[in-house]
C-alpha cells in the first residue's frame, strides 16, 4: 500500500471519528467535558477487562485517566448521583471500594456502541479477527 492510499484511509478514519464526535455532542451529554469523557472511557476499559466490577484504585492509577484526582473524585460522585455507577466496599477488603456499573450506564454504553458501529459500518467493512 502506498503513502497516498494510507493517507486516504487515515483521513476516512478521522472523518468517521469526527462524525462520531458530533453524534456524542448531540446525543450523549454525559461526555460533555474532558473529565467525564476520561472517566467514561476508563470505566469501559476497566469494566471490559474485568468481570463485573472494578477497584477504584485501578481508575486512579490506570493508564487511561488523564485528569486530576480531584476532578476524578468529583466525576465519580456525579456519575454515582446520576445512578450510572455504584461505589461500594469490596467484599474481601472493606478498606477499599469497588465500582459497579448500573444497568442505566450499560444502556448508555450499548447505545453509544450501536451508534459507533453504525457510523463506522457506513464507510468500512469489518472482518472479525
Amino acid at each position: 500500500m502506498n503513502d497516498k492510499a494510507i493517507n486516504s484511509l487515515s483521513m476516512k478514519f478521522l472523518e468517521v471519528q469526527a462524525e462520531l464526535n458530533y453524534w456524542e455532542i448531540v446525543n450523549f451529554p454525559l461526555l460533555k467535558n474532558t473529565s467525564s469523557r476520561q472517566l467514561y472511557y476508563s470505566i469501559i476499559k476497566e469494566y471490559i477487562d474485568s468481570t463485573s466490577s472494578t477497584v477504584l484504585k485501578e481508575l486512579y492509577f490506570g493508564d487511561g485517566v488523564g485528569v486530576t484526582d480531584r476532578a476524578l473524585r468529583l466525576k465519580l460522585r456525579e456519575f454515582e448521583g446520576q445512578g450510572l455507577i455504584v461505589c461500594e466496599p469490596r467484599e474481601f477488603d472493606r478498606r477499599s471500594r469497588q465500582l459497579r456499573v448500573t444497568n442505566d450506564l450499560m444502556d448508555k454504553i450499548n447505545l453509544h456502541a450501536t451508534a459507533c458501529q453504525r457510523i463506522f459500518s457506513e464507510r468500512f467493512y469489518f472482518i472479525e479477527q
